[in-house]
């Protein structure tokens, strides 16, 4: 099951590397990393592939050395921002994936299902009119719930 460790509801940025500043700065202390290190990180990766998937979200992502556990941001701008993504919209809510640097195959899984779960229309309808972080919280934390059972159920 996947975790959602940090809800940034109605953040404040002008543009995507501002937003990696602020999230880095919010999730430094919890990761035990460096904010200033970890933006550099994302924003390093962010120009190698971007993140940007399309329909206003981006699944920015990253091993990390350091990193005990998976670490999971999910982040709802108060407005959106420019970034390369695949369909040319701006990016107004972001997945966060920070995962240890020895959890490759475990690493990419994890990403597999939260874009998965990002392609539900109805998941979608819902995390936009999500008013609070509590909200944001509970729909995603549902979302994931319901992907998990529908993982078992086709694997049966």
């Amino acid at each position: 099951m996947i975790e959602i460790d940090t809800v940034l509801y109605d953040l404040r940025a002008a543009n995507w590397k501002q937003t990696y500043h602020k999230v880095a700065d919010h999730i430094a202390d919890d990761i035990n990393q460096d904010a200033d290190d970890l933006a550099a990180a994302l924003i390093y990766s962010e120009h190698k592939s971007p993140s940007g998937v399309g329909q206003n979200v981006a699944l920015p992502h990253l091993l990390v050395e350091g990193l005990s556990d998976p670490y999971i941001a999910f982040v709802k701008l108060s407005s959106s921002v420019e970034m390369e993504t695949m369909d040319a919209l701006p990016v107004d809510t972001m997945m966060i994936l920070l995962s240890p640097a020895n959890d490759g195959p475990y690493h990419l899984q994890r990403l597999s299902r939260i874009s998965r779960l990002f392609k539900n229309e109805s998941f979608s309808r819902k995390i936009r009119s999500a008013e609070s972080e509590d909200a944001v919280h509970a729909i995603v934390m549902d979302g994931f719930q319901t992907l998990f059972d529908t993982i078992h159920q086709e694997a049966a």
